[in-house]
């Protein structure tokens, strides 16, 4: 989705739910769609952002804006957009999130200037730049329902009986399954879709509907469950309606007679004078009598002179005819203007009108039309008169036949056969003909006439079309050479410039092929391209056609095929292992070579061998064909030069410089003898290999492919002993076994004085450059020092003896801890992580000596990490662990004394108890509770809490709870 489009339905959402008949402010209209958007209704929202989803032309929306006018909301956007660019430029900002705030904070502003905008290009409905916008009046809400048009139902017009009217063509429109009506003397206002009809009348095309002129005829299309799918009210005029009408006087004249030319005619005699007023005469065939006619013009009638045949019987109703045909002819006549002056009605049956020849059966009396042999003609390869001829058939004695480019009417039986007197038709005689045409094919007697009879409408499978024009060789196309297969042919070049109407190429083989017809279709065809093998024999025709998609002859060329144009078989192909035994690596870089080759039954005993590189893949050469740019060599020869995966070689064996047998390779890693790879350098494509994260392990960072070629992905290899030797190297896009993917900085599990074979390859593992790397202690993380035991090693760290320290009260190493002489610890801000044996933790304290259990371990805080080291004499890491420190693990500051403020005591409820009548927080800070604890003598200063220590044997305590105390020396404290 473009920009312009998501700005489009971001700007209809954000007005439609932002903005303060007909249109209203606030409103959107399409001049397209011509439809009306409230901006109060949810339906027509969802109707907009669906228009602009499906497409609509977005440049034709209009808000309507105050004092009835509207702004075209692209016009709106793009000023818009461009007054934000200008102010954001103007401020130098280009940072998103400075952009936002600086919208936000120069609202005020914006609206100013897009209220500019408006006053700038607010126009009214009638100025709006659309010529097809029609008037607002005609627009309808976006979530009504539809408004049929003229596409869908006709204007009504006069029904047949006198105050109705009809509609006689009606579509339904889509979702819609037929039609109702209601007469109103109103129109029906817009209505919601699928509105339920109620009170209406089923309608069908052409009924009478009773109505007034100035009402309201309401067409409805719904579906099955009457819900309105599209309207429309129609006010009634009076020329819609069969209003009362002045009848014509019937008057006695003429009488009929069978036609004179055609079968199922009748002609009108003894017309006489026109009666006054009148001009001409008319006639209007109808299936029912007409009992009244009136004064006006009559619709479908059609002129008439006196004495022309008038055809009442189509050619189905008269084979054959029956007895109980009957038809009603009117005759008017008219004025100048069609008026009816006066009128006639005759009631024809079958005895008044013209008998038809014999109904012409095929096979029993012809077989055809089909094409003729001369273009444009058509023929008949078979003509009968019958075995058992009947009444009419058995008169006749010769064959005639017409064409014309109008409908040919049956001809009247015994009528005169058209045509020069004493021509004859005989079976295989070429008539010429169009396709379209019509023929008459007729049996006539010794006095020409027309005994039987057969019409025609000529197609294409019936005339021999023109023959198309003929292709140019070597404009259009070249001749067919040799294909790549044996028994193949093909055309390398073609060319559809200046063939009229042609945008493909098709082909047919075979033999005596005919010329194919202009525009015409060729049975059999396929399409072709270029260079396509066709498997054909020596003298077949190829037919070459230019066609239009559908497969229409433009033009074409036949083209005889000798052996020339053939592709002869192949040579034998050789065999591995009994003709040759190869190709494999080359004795120098860039070659190849065959270990052995020999030659067989089938190719000789004793072939000179020859090769050639290429770099496509090359054609199959034909049996006993002749040498040309090849090699000759020996086995073992290093053969080729420079040569790259890809390239491919043809072996060959010869006899007298003739192919005999062959075989085609396409050369790759494992046949060709490659330079070495390129050698990595430590420092310019990896770093040092240095310790890893876990035991036993190492790792190689840095990983670069500067200055190589082809390098997709890093590969390692462990090994205990060098993989290479002294002036040994790895072939250029060689695969080493067994190499592992490899990342940067990855752990490698190894051991010490272990060997790395550090590749760059590509994703098949071809190496382009290596390393092998010595690896020893330097570069391999030891095991993890022992984790000390709690209880055996240490106690938990518990405050020391000064604010903001803490200590272990107990300490040991003998019973576990090899090697441990002496303990150090390191307080940090992070964990530590594992710590590595005989590792030296730098800063470790004490830098002098050995700390012992109970010492202070200062300037610590809650959260801080602890390492605890037990170590040799040189500091090597021998065991270790971790502590988070925890308030209780470290001395606080002095505790505030309680005053007089926080607490009363006063006597308890029972015998030997005291309590607290007041507890009060005063002056301290977070979640407080109480806690009390008995003892026998003055706390010593040493003794007393400090903040955040714990007090062992405390007891919760709560106002008025009763405290049992013991007496001391005669007092109670």
């Amino acid at each position: 989705m473009n920009k312009r489009f998501v700005s489009i339905i971001l700007l209809v959402i954000l007005v439609l739910g932002n903005t303060i008949a007909f249109a209203e402010p606030g409103d959107f209209i399409h001049t397209g769609l011509k439809k009306i958007y409230k901006h109060k209704s949810e339906k027509d929202s969802n109707e907009l952002i669906q228009d602009v989803l499906d497409g609509v032309d977005v440049n034709k929306f209009y808000r309507e804006v105050e004092n009835g006018k509207y702004v075209n909301i692209t016009e709106e956007e793009r000023k818009q957009m461009a007054e934000i660019e200008k102010l954001l430029r103007d401020a130098g900002i280009t940072n998103p999130n400075e952009i936002r705030n600086y919208l936000i904070e120069n609202k005020e502003k914006l609206d100013r200037k897009f209220a500019d905008i408006i006053g700038e290009i607010a126009t009214s409905f009638e100025d709006i730049d659309d010529e097809n916008k029609g008037k607002i009046q005609d627009y309808k809400g976006a979530s009504d329902v539809f408004i049929l048009t003229t596409d869908n139902y006709s204007s009504p017009e006069p029904g047949f009986k006198e105050g109705s009217t009809k509609i006689a063509r009606l579509r339904l429109p889509t979702e819609a399954n037929k039609w109702k009506i209601q007469i109103s003397n109103e129109q029906v206002p817009p209505m919601a879709k699928d509105t339920i009809l109620k009170d209406s009348i089923d309608y069908v095309s052409g009924r009478d509907i009773s109505i007034e002129v100035g009402q309201y005829l309401v067409l409805y299309a719904v579906d099955n469950g009457n819900k309105i799918k599209a309207y429309a009210n129609i006010k009634i005029t009076e020329n819609m309606i069969n209003t009362p009408k002045e009848l014509a006087p019937k008057i006695e004249i003429g009488n009929v007679s069978e036609g004179e030319k055609y079968a199922g005619a009748v002609v009108i005699n003894k017309l006489g004078e026109l009666p006054e007023g009148a001009s001409k005469w008319q006639i209007l065939i109808s299936p029912i009598p007409v009992e009244r006619v009136y004064k006006v013009q009559m619709s479908g009638a059609m002129d008439y002179r006196p004495g022309e045949d008038i055809i009442m019987a189509a050619e189905n109703e008269l084979h054959p005819i029956s007895n109980s045909f009957k038809k009603y002819l009117v005759l008017v006549a008219v004025d100048n203007e069609g008026i009816v002056q006066a009128y006639n009605t005759f009631e024809i049956n079958k005895n008044n009108i013209s008998k038809a020849p014999t109904l012409l059966k095929e096979n029993t009396h012809y077989k055809g039309p089909v094409p003729g042999n001369n273009d444009g003609t058509t023929k008949f390869t078979e003509l009968h008169f019958g075995l058992n001829p009947d009444e009419n058939m058995k008169d006749a004695e010769t064959w005639k036949a017409w064409t014309s480019k109008n409908p040919i009417a049956v001809p009247k039986l015994n009528a005169g056969a058209p045509g020069a007197p004493g021509t004859v038709l005989y079976a295989l005689d070429e008539i010429e003909a169009s396709i379209g045409n019509y023929l008459l094919l007729a049996a006539v007697d010794e006095n020409n006439k027309i005994k039987g009879y057969r019409i025609f409408h000529l197609t294409e499978t019936m005339v021999k079309g023109q023959t198309a024009p003929q292709l140019e060789e070597e404009k259009h196309y070249y001749k067919p050479e040799k294909g790549l297969t044996e028994g193949t042919t093909r055309i390398n070049k073609l060319n559809l410039g200046g063939i009229e109407g042609a945008t493909k190429w098709m082909y047919k083989i075979g033999e005596s092929l005919d010329d194919p017809i202009f525009n015409r279709v060729v049975s059999g065809s396929s399409d072709y391209i270029a260079g396509q093998n066709v498997r054909t024999n020596v003298d077949d025709d190829f037919l070459l056609l230019a066609t239009d998609k559908e497969g229409k002859v433009k033009a074409f060329a036949k083209i005889k095929l000798d052996e020339n144009m053939i592709k002869d078989p192949p040579p034998a192909l050789l065999r591995e292992g009994m003709n040759y035994i190869g190709p494999v690596k080359g004795e120098n870089p860039g070659t190849t070579k065959f270990e052995a080759l020999a030659g067989s039954d089938s190719i000789g005993h004793n072939p000179k061998w020859m090769y050639m590189i290429s770099d496509e893949e090359p054609e199959i050469p034909e049996l006993n064909s002749t040498v040309q740019g090849a090699t000759e060599f020996e086995p073992k020869d290093s053969i080729g030069e420079n040569l790259l995966p890809g390239k491919y070689l043809i072996l060959l064996a010869t006899e007298n410089g003739k192919i005999k047998g062959y075989a085609i390779f396409r050369l790759n890693n494992a046949n060709i003898k490659m330079p070495p790879a390129a050698l990595l350098k430590e420092g310019d494509h990896y770093n040092k290999a240095e310790k890893g994260s876990g035991a036993g392990t190492t790792r190689i960072t840095g990983l670069k492919s500067i200055g190589i070629d082809g390098v997709e992905q890093w590969r390692i290899k462990t090994n205990p002993e060098p993989f290479l030797k002294d002036g040994e190297s790895l072939e250029l896009n060689s695969i080493v076994p067994q190499a592992n993917i490899y990342n940067d900085g990855n752990n490698i599990r190894v051991n010490t004085n272990d060997w790395i074979l550090l590749l760059a390859t590509d994703y098949s593992g071809r190496v382009k450059a290596y390393s092998q790397i010595k690896l020893n202690e330097e570069n391999i993380r030891k095991p993890n020092a022992a984790l000390l035991i709690p209880g055996t090693n240490y106690t938990e760290p518990e405050a020391g003896t000064e604010e903001n320290t803490t200590r272990f009260r107990f300490l040991d190493t003998s019973t576990n801890v090899i090697d441990a002489t002496k303990w150090m610890y390191k307080v940090g801000k992070t964990t530590f992580g594992p710590i590595e044996l005989d590792s030296i933790v730098e800063d470790a304290l004490p830098a002098v000596g050995s700390y012992k259990a109970g010492e202070n371990i200062d300037r610590v805080s809650v959260g801080d990490y602890l390492l605890l080291l037990a170590t040799d004499k040189d500091g090597k890491v021998k065991g270790y662990r971790e502590f988070i420190l925890l308030e209780r693990n470290i001395r606080g500051g002095p505790a505030r004394m309680l005053n007089e403020d926080n607490y009363e005591f006063e006597k308890g409820n029972r015998p030997g108890t005291t309590k607290f009548s007041k507890l009060v927080p005063l002056g301290m800070e977070g979640n407080i509770r109480w806690k009390y604890k008995l003892i026998n003598k003055k706390l010593p200063e040493k003794e007393k809490p400090y903040l955040n220590s714990i007090i062992e044997d405390a007891n919760f305590v709560a106002v008025g709870q009763d405290i049992v105390v013991n007496e001391i020396g005669g007092d109670y404290g």
